[in-house]
């Protein structure tokens, strides 16, 4: 309830958040306490905060470890609960830890969603050359390329892979090409968006 309230003061409202160091405090009770490691609520109301707070003190997310947090629930795997392309293959949601999360339709859709907030956050993070700098060290733009070339990995979700693109053409402008070129992801940021969109996507149609 406290994270769902923070949440909805963080649209219109970061300053205090830096002020009182929410940021620090969120982080280290979720460090101490076990019981919210796999609380994806809980996790999904953290991350709008420092999506939102990302925007204009992303700074803070870093020295508060947010970056840290952000990246490792990117890493969140869902599957697709049904899928015309699958071969009858059981839905799952397998996290890259070894964590136990129950396996239900909207956990997927739960992991979908913070997929999307979190590149939404990498992307307005990424508008700091630190920052970005940051984002390449710990595998973030690695993790962002995955997203938009494996469907499975984002549920084949076209939402996610927007977010996903846009946040890698923001790195890319503040960081340059080299580094998508050693990841053979360099169309994807030097293609137009709707060229680099079809060729990741599953969809038919481009909306």
């Amino acid at each position: 309830m406290i994270t769902a309230s923070l949440a909805n003061i963080s649209f219109t409202e970061s300053e205090s958040f830096v002020q009182n160091e929410t940021c620090n405090v969120l982080m280290t009770a979720v460090k101490q306490r076990s019981c919210f490691h796999n609380d994806i609520p809980l996790k999904d109301q953290i991350i709008t905060i420092l999506a939102n707070i990302a925007s204009h003190f992303p700074l803070e997310i870093v020295s508060s470890g947010g970056l840290v947090f952000l990246l490792s629930a990117l890493e969140l795997r869902p599957t697709p609960v049904a899928s015309s392309s699958s071969s009858g293959s059981s839905p799952s949601c397998s996290p890259s830890s070894s964590s136990s999360l129950s396996t239900s339709p909207d956990l997927g859709i739960a992991i979908e969603r913070m997929q999307q907030k979190i590149a939404a956050a990498l992307a307005r993070m990424a508008s700091n050359k630190s920052c970005a700098g940051l984002l390449l060290r710990l595998n973030g733009v690695r993790r962002l390329v995955d997203l938009c070339r494996n469907p499975v990995e984002r549920n084949h979700s076209d939402t996610v892979l927007l977010a996903s693109l846009a946040a890698l053409r923001r790195i890319a402008s503040v960081v340059g090409l080299g580094p998508f070129a050693q990841l053979r992801a360099a169309q994807l940021v030097q293609s137009s968006m709707k060229e680099a969109f079809i060729m990741c996507s599953t969809r038919e149609s481009f909306v």
